[in-house]
């Protein structure tokens, strides 16, 4: 194999791992938002069939206190210190748009995640190749996919 494409597709293959893990980590993050924000969403919906119902509230890490909603108005922080009362109808759409704009956005990351594997299939393949037509070459790189 020539040495100069041995080093183009070893800096290749590196380039594309590289950022699969990358972009293998923005889908996990992308889907824990997912996974909060459904979580929201059902609890809106709880929210609605409950005024004047008794509930735990959760104030955060573990910790919950019990509570009865006074009102279907909830606080929405909207950008910087910012908060606005919104209805839960309301607060629900805004929820429901979020869910799909992230789900849009992990959508196009897989896309782009399977094209940067099928990159990273072809230079195996290639390498595979250059290695079958001359089997007994000085140094033989090994490329490994996840």
């Amino acid at each position: 194999m020539d040495k100069q494409r041995e080093q183009e597709l070893l800096m290749q293959a590196s380039y594309l791992e590289k950022n699969s893990q990358e972009i293998a980590q923005q889908i996990e993050y992308f889907e824990k938002e997912i996974m909060e924000l459904d979580n929201i969403y059902n609890n809106l919906s709880s929210l609605e069939k409950g005024k004047g119902n008794e509930s735990y509230s959760a104030l955060g890490k573990g910790l919950y206190i019990k509570s009865q909603l006074a009102e279907e108005k909830i606080l929405v922080h909207v950008g910087t210190n910012v908060l606005i009362k919104k209805g839960i109808d309301e607060t629900r759409k805004i929820v429901e748009e979020q869910i799909k704009k992230l789900s849009q956005a992990r959508a196009y990351l897989m896309e782009r995640l399977e094209l940067y594997n099928k990159g990273l299939r072809d230079i195996m393949d290639e390498f595979g190749a250059l290695e079958h037509n001359h089997p007994h070459g000085h140094d033989h790189a090994h490329i490994h996919s996840h």
